[in-house]
């Protein structure tokens, strides 16, 4: 009996092992929700559909004389090719995008040869050389108008490319006594190649043994050549930079550019031989140098101008504009040209012409900094005279004076306006700048 239970014991385990592990197990349900993926594969073979919650790989499909440009979400093939693996969130159309393929012909015009093919498209442009030559680029013409074509190349219809080729020409060195440079074979030579030698400065490539004819760079052969390199021995140059930043002493033969050097204030006139800077003694750029050599920095100042304006005048001219050095002191001009404004007299100039700026009277010191522009001011004219006519009076107060005498005054002439304390204090500042001693 004890025997009998443990087979049906047995018996049950195995049973219930058998429901876990099948796939219709009442015990789980899947997380994995299952999408079904239809393909419209637009004329290729089919593909079947199929259930899944992610396609892993691309499908394949094919279609004769066609290029298989990807798989699209949509049927009018925007937003692009999808990219695999694709997650799926819902049932899903893939559609199969075609491009048509054409004959594709190679003419190498002497190139490696190429077979023709069909194609929708060349993702890269065709491997092909030529001995001592450079690919310039493909073209869909023979006499290669219009513009090289770009990569990738979509094709539209049966289409023969033809390579187009630049000439090599080997480009060899005579260093002259410099280090090595080993030959070339170029269509063009970018930048001037580095030789040194020790005790000399190198002073350019040339095309002839004689080092006659200089190369600019970039250099474009146009058949074999050679370059010769020309030196100069190297000599000590000293820099005087009179007041100027520093430059340090050079140890060479050649000066391509001319050392910089600045000043306050100052603007520079160029390098020269000597210290009294004779214009036959300026030192033009690029510099051969024969010997040891001090050059000299010459400087000018910098100039700012002032400037008048008559602002409002009606008659006579303001004083000439004058070029002054930058930082130097300048007196400021009287009304020279004698201006005139109806109803007005001169008194100052501005820097303003309303006068909210600074106001400066003829004589006053101006340090110039920049460029400097003095209007006219106009205000009363307390030179103006106006008539009183004579006639006589008594003297004196009636009420407290019993004999006051009798005063007879003729006609004269008296100030219209009262003079102010503005005016008063800028007539003093004059005469102080000007010598005189003012008492209390």
């Amino acid at each position: 009996m004890r025997r009998l239970l443990n087979v049906k014991f047995w018996v049950l385990i195995f049973f219930m092992l058998f429901l876990f592990a099948s796939c219709e197990n009442p015990f789980f349900i899947s997380a994995t929700r299952l999408y079904k993926v239809t393909f419209s594969v637009n004329g290729g073979s089919p593909v079947e559909e199929i259930r899944t919650d992610c396609i892993k790989i691309n499908p394949y499909t094919s279609k004769s004389d066609c290029t298989f440009m990807g798989w699209y979400l949509t049927s009018d093939f925007s937003g692009g090719a999808v990219n695999f693996p694709l997650e799926l969130t819902g049932d899903t159309s893939l559609y199969a995008k075609w491009q048509t393929m054409y004959t594709v012909s190679f003419e190498t015009n002497g190139g490696s040869s190429l077979e023709s093919y069909k194609t929708g498209l060349i993702e890269n442009a065709p491997d092909v050389s030529r001995a001592d030559f450079v690919l310039a680029g493909w073209y869909t013409t023979a006499d290669f108008s219009g513009t090289a074509i770009s990569f990738p190349y979509t094709v539209t219809k049966p289409v023969t490319l033809y390579a187009k080729w630049i000439p090599t020409y080997n480009v060899s060195f005579e260093t002259n006594g410099g280090s090595v440079i080993s030959s070339c074979r170029v269509t063009e030579i970018s930048s001037a190649p580095e030789t040194i030698r020790d005790g000399y400065t190198f002073a350019g490539w040339y095309t002839d043994s004689e080092l006659n004819v200089h190369v600019e760079f970039p250099f474009t052969p146009t058949h074999d050549t050679v370059l010769y390199a020309k030196w100069q021995k190297n000599y000590t140059i000293s820099f005087v930079t009179n007041g100027g930043s520093s430059v340090e002493n050079m140890s060479c033969g050649y000066i391509e550019r001319e050392p910089v050097t600045t000043k306050k204030d100052s603007s520079f006139a160029g390098w020269y031989a000597d210290s009294e800077f004779i214009e036959e003694n300026k030192i033009q750029f690029p510099y051969t140098v024969t010997d040891d050599i001090t050059l000299y920095a010459k400087w000018k100042s910098v100039q700012c101008t002032v400037t008048y304006y008559a602002n409002g005048a009606t008659a006579g001219s303001v004083p000439v504009s004058v070029s002054v050095d930058k930082g130097s002191s300048y007196k400021v001009s009287g009304n020279t040209g004698d201006l005139v404004k109806t109803g007005y007299a001169f008194t100052k100039w501005n820097t303003r012409a309303d006068g909210s700026g600074q106001g400066y009277s003829a004589g006053s010191s101006i340090t110039v900094t920049s460029d400097v522009t003095l209007y006219a001011q106009w205000g009363k004219d307390y030179g103006a005279m106006v008539t009183v006519n004579g006639g006589s009076f008594y003297f004196g107060d009636p009420n407290t004076t019993s004999a006051r005498p009798k005063i007879t005054l003729s006609s004269f002439q008296i100030a219209q306006y009262e003079v102010t304390y503005e005016l008063w204090l800028e007539v003093a500042a004059w005469a102080k700048e000007n010598g005189y001693n003012l008492s209390s």
